[in-house]
């Protein structure tokens, strides 16, 4: 089980970098999402913070991800461990 769990966490934290290459591919060619901007999110704003900035918004985006899924999993361990002891 622990290993699905780190195999799951893997895959996720790799969907996140892949959306950011995609992202920055995607502006890089003239995209634009659906609200007409060519910033999904605000905290991706190249035109209103640096480089650095934006990259530093990520990793913080990227720790609240992994924050929620370490409570996740201690919720669902706590919640399997008193379904145990009622059967």
């Amino acid at each position: 089980m622990k290993k699905i769990c780190a195999i799951a966490a893997t895959v996720i934290a790799l969907v996140l970098i892949a959306y950011l290459f995609f992202y920055i591919i995607y502006i890089s060619n003239g995209g634009l999402f659906s609200n007409g901007t060519k910033y999904p999110y605000v905290f991706l704003d190249l035109d209103k913070y640096s480089v650095f900035h934006v990259i530093v918004n990520c990793v913080i985006v990227y720790i609240v991800f992994i924050g929620l899924g370490f409570l996740i999993q201690f919720l669902d361990n706590k919640l399997a461990n008193e379904n145990k002891n009622i059967i």
